[in-house]
């Protein structure tokens, strides 16, 4: 009798230390499986991640985030792609864009950082005034849309000024492509493009717009991407040129295709006149061409 317990008793041994041990396994195989599914999306986020830094703000400055939630944001506290930044009529903001450069987001202004990423940066103003300073970018691309254009850079200091029917672009140093449907131009240095639903007009910087330009020197930060005394040199410059500018300054006038912007793609719809109200674009036409 004794014999048989324990013999029983060792199979119940053996039993227990099996169950203990396939116990062991499974949890070592979920806690693999559970690190594997994190892990690649935790470096995926790192590898692509570049937030935003607000350097400065004066006056009304409404933040929002991607789910339309509206935040108490601070200098020093950063954003990511997705927000939304409104300033009232005494409003302003200055943002850093880290590797790429600083911009000022001016008063009565309705701005969006659309994507952001380490080689590539795309935004959105649906009205109001935003002025860059960037340096040398190389391939990454820097795009900044409105609702009737889309423009291009790859380092510079530069203006838009955005309405629902009218963009102006204009650059104090460098160049800019302009661009809407297949349509692009050119606007360098010292130079201004208003950019309508059916043409874009190309002249010599206004009176009105340098203006705005010489606030490139005064955005916060901006030393760290930008030679803040060639600025000031082209600054010169521009006022220079307005002095010996007539009133009646010549122009350029380029004419878009009748088309219309429609789902991120263009459609012949007869004429521009009959469709000028549907020739704006939304925030995802230029996302989905790049």
């Amino acid at each position: 009798m004794a014999g048989k317990i324990r013999k029983f008793g060792g199979k119940l041994f053996v039993l227990v230390a099996g169950l203990s041990l396939l116990t062991v396994f499974a949890c070592a195989r979920r806690e693999v499986s559970e690190q594997q599914a994190v892990a690649p999306e935790e470096s995926s986020v790192e590898s692509v991640q570049v937030d935003v830094v607000v350097n400065s703000r004066i006056g009304e400055v409404h933040f929002y985030n991607p789910r339309g939630e509206e935040e108490r944001i601070e200098v020093g506290d950063r954003i990511t792609e997705g927000y939304k930044v409104i300033t009232g009529p005494t409003g302003r903001v200055d943002l850093e864009v880290p590797g790429y450069g600083v911009m000022r987001v001016a008063r009565s202004s309705e701005f969006r950082v659309s994507r952001l990423g380490r080689d590539s940066a795309y935004f959105f103003i649906k009205k109001g005034t935003v002025v860059n300073a960037l340096k040398k970018l190389g391939k990454r691309s820097y795009q900044i849309a409105s609702p009737t254009a889309v423009v291009g850079v790859r380092g510079t200091a530069f203006a838009v000024v955005a309405s629902e029917k009218v963009t102006r672009v204009a650059v104090l140093k460098g160049e800019v492509e302009v661009k809407r449907g297949s349509r692009k131009v050119k606007v360098k240095q010292l130079q201004e493009a208003n950019v309508g639903t059916d043409r874009v007009v190309r002249r010599k910087v206004s009176a009105s717009t340098a203006k705005i330009l010489k606030e490139a020197v005064a955005i916060k930060n901006v030393g760290r991407y930008e030679d803040v005394e060639y600025l000031n040199e082209m600054i010169r410059k521009m006022e220079l040129v307005l002095k010996t500018s007539s009133s009646g300054s010549e122009s350029e006038s380029f004419e878009f295709e009748k088309n219309v912007y429609e789902g991120g793609s263009v459609k012949s719809r007869g004429s521009v006149e009959e469709h000028r109200s549907n020739q704006t674009f939304k925030e995802r036409d230029y996302l989905e061409e790049d």
